[in-house]
């Protein structure tokens, strides 16, 4: 069951977590369109001091999930996105629809949780900030 009500504030970030991008795993490395992501995205967090090498599996998830996305575009802008039975006349909508709507399902819930969307930025207190706070209610302003 779903939790109710907004997202729970992330706990403060540390000057540990910063600890360095993720080494790029092979299959990312091996699909042109997830890797390229995969660098922008790692010298953007790697820059905000906002990645560890922990992230790894939901930057892969992310990148992989983009891949499919913009691989099921270039198949659909190219094709017909509705068939119609000739026998029965039913009109049937090209599978890859779904496939891309459930990519950009995905790439929306991983972008939230790597803090890549004005909202999940809001909610990320930089780890400098957290460094000159001296009192809890600094921390919590």
């Amino acid at each position: 069951m779903a939790t109710r009500g907004r997202k729970p504030q992330p706990p403060q970030l540390s000057p540990e977590l910063g600890g360095g991008a993720p080494d790029k795993p092979a299959t990312i490395a091996a699909d042109p369109v997830a890797s390229a992501l995969w660098d922008a995205l790692v010298s953007d967090l790697a820059a905000a001091r906002v990645i560890a090498p922990s992230d790894a599996p939901i930057l892969a998830a992310l990148c992989s999930a983009y891949s499919r996305f913009v691989k099921a575009r270039e198949i659909l802008a190219a094709s017909e996105w509705v068939s119609v039975n000739e026998r029965t006349g039913a009109v049937k909508a090209h599978p890859l629809l779904g496939v891309e709507a459930g990519a950009a399902g995905e790439i929306k819930t991983y972008a939230s949780e790597l803090g890549l969307s004005p909202t999940a930025r809001a909610r990320i207190t930089k780890i400098e900030d957290a460094a000159k706070a001296k009192t809890l209610d600094e921390l919590l302003a």
